[in-house]
């Protein structure tokens, strides 16, 4: 997103259809979605009625944790929105070795990635951001750490215990983006429960018309 400047371009627009003090233009998105791996199709799911729950087979449950005893409880509800390829990260193209983006939350893969995309789909590629780019990003509290990570750490080994602690902690997700990106500017982790990408943008919006960054990328992640 972009604060749009009051004077438009020569012969883009009549005198009366200036852009106002307070308009935004949205110059880029990117996403990931049960069922779509891009806003394209997502828009073709949305307009063409797709579901995008399923069913999940006894098998899949008891793979991702579940109780063995509640298998045939008539109460219990075995669907999912599932997002294929969050096993895809290109570790190698943000200059992660693949022993630390194992450690790396796949939410914070995901997001920095859809961050990337969604700067290509702008027309902004690898340090060619002009100005100040603020970041507001929002994860939901992941088990990654717990139930992946954790149990594989090495007694003495500190220094994956120090990537594995930053890459598991929400309050790391703007940050890195910034970092990783090569964005300077406000860079905000949001944590407002299921309003967080809606407040992220909020934020996002209030910066940009408050002048404190020219440009602003701002989203969330959510995955189980």
């Amino acid at each position: 997103m972009k604060a749009v400047d009051n004077e438009p371009a020569p012969g883009s627009r009549t005198p009366d259809e200036g852009f106002g003090d307070t308009d935004i233009a949205v110059v880029g998105m990117a996403g990931r979605f049960p069922g779509a791996r891009d806003l394209t199709a997502f828009w073709e799911n949305l307009t063409e009625g797709r579901e995008s729950v399923a069913p999940v087979s006894d098998a899949d449950y008891l793979a991702a944790g579940g109780d063995p005893a509640r298998i045939d409880d008539p109460y219990l509800v075995k669907m999912a929105s599932v997002v294929d390829g969050i096993d895809e990260f290109d570790a190698e193209h943000f200059g992660y070795p693949p022993a630390e983006a194992e450690l790396l939350d796949p939410q914070q893969r995901l997001f920095l990635e859809c961050a990337h995309h969604t700067l290509e789909h702008a027309g902004y590629g690898p340090g060619t951001t002009r100005g100040s780019v603020g970041v507001y990003a929002g994860a939901q509290q992941s088990r990654y750490f717990l139930d992946h990570v954790h149990p594989r750490l090495r007694a003495g080994d500190s220094l994956a215990l120090h990537h594995a602690q930053l890459g598991n902690v929400n309050s790391t997700l703007a940050t890195r983006v910034s970092y990783e990106l090569g964005l300077t500017g406000p860079s905000l982790s949001v944590q407002t429960a299921c309003s967080t990408s809606l407040v992220a943008v909020h934020l996002a919006c209030q910066d940009l018309l408050d002048e404190r960054c020219d440009a602003a990328l701002a989203g969330g992640v959510s995955l189980n």
